[in-house]
Parts: C-alpha cells; structure tokens; sequence
C-alpha cells in the first residue's frame, strides 16, 4: 500500500503521531512506533526564547500603617 502525501500532509501527520495519546492496547503491540518509523519524527524548529521581563516591584512592598477598630 502506499499512500501519497504533500509537505503539509505529512507534517501533521508526524505531529500527531508525536502529540496524541495512544491507547494502552496499541500501544503495547508498538504500532504507532511503527508508523513513526515509516513517515519519521518531525523537525525539531529552534527559535529564540522570549527574553523574561524583570521589573522593581519594592515600592509596592512597603509595610503600611496597621488601622486601629
């Protein structure tokens, strides 16, 4: 059997095998590893992280005055 698949087609595919649970019983027989090994793992994209912002948040911290009832 063959099936004939675009770029995009077969992305999401590799992405789905990789992403979605298996089922115990299919996953004890190894039949999605055995498709993975056939259409193979999708590309790993390196990008660059978001720098974390860092901000001085002590002038909020200060003790405030106790109110006496």
């Amino acid at each position: 059997m063959q099936i004939h698949l675009d770029d995009e087609q077969l992305l999401c595919l590799q992405v789905c095998l990789q992403n979605a649970p298996t089922p115990y019983h299919l996953s004890k027989k190894k039949i999605v590893q055995s498709i993975v090994d056939m259409v193979g793992k999708p590309p790993t994209i390196e990008v660059e992280r978001t720098p974390i912002p860092h901000y001085d948040l002590s002038k909020y911290n200060e003790s405030k005055p106790e109110q006496q009832s």
